[in-house]
């Protein structure tokens, strides 16, 4: 048997025997919460720097492109431009179609009334970029600048929509539970 052979030997007993103990027991003294989910100031501040983490990772992604084609042959320079041009062109195809559906997405979850054509109009696709696996970036300050430019086209928050529904009389569908559990409590008082 070899060192490296002992080695990992003591290492997994190690580790067996630091994973047996109590429950909630970190295996140094220390008993560890239970989960719970972050507020949403921490979530969007865990956003913030992912997206800063995934641009400085981009950045690097770039220099280390550049740094490989310092070496590289005519015939390399050849294919990569060949095939950065057909990137581009596909990227023309397909990225205006995912900031669509992103922005329609954003609008409604701002809280715009009505359709949400209306102000994808006003969205600026070149501003807005989509990575490889579709994620987009940069939507969130058009979006809020569209919000403040035209408060009247989005609902307040915790303002409830009101729909035929939920009207009393004649409004030609079921009452919502509200106006019954008022009727209850109007028929207890009396």
């Amino acid at each position: 048997m070899s060192d490296e052979d002992t080695t990992t030997d003591t290492t997994d007993e190690t580790t067996d025997t630091t994973s047996t103990g109590t429950e909630g027991d970190t295996g140094q003294g220390e008993t560890s919460k239970p989960w719970t989910p972050p507020t949403e100031a921490e979530w969007r501040a865990a956003q913030e720097k992912l997206k800063k983490a995934n641009g400085q990772a981009a950045a690097h992604r770039k220099e280390a492109d550049e740094m490989k084609r310092k070496g590289e042959t005519e015939a390399e320079a050849n294919a990569r431009q060949a095939r950065e041009e057909a990137e581009t062109a596909a990227s023309k195809a397909w990225k205006p179609r995912i900031v669509k559906q992103a922005a329609r997405a954003a609008l409604v979850e701002a809280g715009l009334t009505g359709a949400p054509d209306r102000l994808l109009k006003l969205v600026d696709v070149d501003q807005v970029e989509v990575d490889d696996e579709g994620e987009v970036t940069g939507l969130d300050d058009q979006i809020k600048a569209l919000k403040k430019d035209y408060p009247e086209l989005f609902a307040k928050r915790g303002a409830a929509r009101i729909d035929a529904a939920d009207k009393g009389g004649d409004g030609g569908g079921k009452q919502g539970a509200w106006s019954a559990t008022s009727r209850k409590l109007l028929e207890q008082a009396s």
